[in-house]
């Protein structure tokens, strides 16, 4: 009977290795492909060992309605209407993917930023009607990409979301999901003894740095506890964060 019992036991720990190294190998192909963007569906070469060129419909599957995490830094979804969700090192990341040629393609928050002719100090001018500006950036969000300001309005705080084409509203939406809700408050805390605007920060960093475009500004506080903002750039393929002061 003790003999049966260690046999289960190992039984159970062989499979749980198992389980465990699946996982592992499929969140680093998820994390390679990523890394590659519009990569072929080959993590590498075709003599590699283990490795094979999978079809068009062979992607769909193993990527449709999955979800690839290593339990620890990153949890992506990706959802059947071409979206990805989910989470990398604590934020929030929303991207695009499809298949073309038997090519899988993701395309970041930044990937589709041609199409905007808005910039982002004019979209914050223009959130101004809904409330004090809190931050501003470059988003696709179910599987859309849009120009989202959060503002605070009133005693509370929305969501403005901005033509990245004409930079007129489209949208007002109050914030209520806790996790936004928590970052707003956070965001309106650290704008509190701020002097400068965030759209005169973004035009700041973008005369500061030629050829570059701001994509995202968020306040933070700096060593002093002076309040700052975090900038982010881009330029082709270039993507850098630069800090500009609010007072």
């Amino acid at each position: 009977m003790m003999r049966q019992r260690r046999k289960a036991r190992d039984n159970e720990e062989e499979c749980a290795e198992d389980r465990r190294a699946f996982a592992m190998k499929a969140s680093t192909l998820a994390l390679l492909i990523a890394m590659l963007a519009c990569a072929p569906a080959l993590a590498v070469s075709p003599q590699a060992e283990g490795f094979k060129k999978l079809s068009t419909s062979q992607i769909r599957q193993a990527f449709s309605g999955k979800t690839f995490s290593d339990d620890t830094h990153f949890s992506n979804r990706y959802r059947a209407d071409g979206s990805i969700e989910g989470v990398s090192m604590g934020k929030k990341v929303s991207n695009k993917w499809k298949i073309v040629k038997e090519t899988l393609c993701i395309t970041d928050k930044f990937g589709e930023l041609s199409e905007a002719t808005v910039s982002l100090d004019e979209a914050l001018k223009a959130s101004e009607r809904e409330g004090r500006p809190l931050s501003a950036k470059y988003e696709i969000e179910n599987g859309a990409f849009q120009l989202s300001v959060y503002v605070a309005k009133g005693n509370g705080f929305a969501e403005v979301i901005i033509d990245h084409k004409g930079g007129s509203i489209k949208k007002t939406e109050p914030i209520t999901e806790a996790d936004d809700l928590e970052q707003a408050k956070e965001q309106q805390q650290r704008l509190a003894h701020a002097r400068i605007p965030l759209d005169r920060a973004v035009t700041d960093a973008v005369k500061d740095n030629s050829g570059y475009r701001a994509v995202e500004i968020e306040p933070t506080v700096d060593r002093a506890g002076k309040p700052v903002a975090s900038v982010t750039l881009m330029k082709g393929d270039e993507v850098k964060k630069v800090v500009e002061p609010l007072e």
